[in-house]
């Protein structure tokens, strides 16, 4: 018998340019928005940046309305804050 496993809540976490902008939730997107931008302003591209530049993003933390309350969420926060 197969056993279920019901998702009560969720995070995103990424790597992200130091650049103050905030990120499509379209990954292709945001590399093209942002490739465009850098040439416009002649700060090159992404990958002449290199990853040193990248920072960790936390966005779209989301909780079960049924399990709100029982500090899940803060949780999950923790977890990624120790991601390095």
């Amino acid at each position: 018998s197969a056993s279920t496993m019901d998702i009560i809540a969720s995070i995103e976490l990424r790597l992200q340019p130091c650049d103050a902008k905030i990120p499509f939730s379209i990954p292709w997107l945001d590399r093209v928005e942002r490739k465009l931008g850098s040439s416009m302003i002649g700060l090159g591209s992404m990958e002449q940046q290199g990853s040193a530049d990248l920072q960790p993003y936390l966005s779209n933390l989301c909780v079960d309305e049924a399990y709100r309350g029982k500090q899940i969420g803060r949780a999950l926060v923790r977890c990624v804050e120790n991601i390095t």
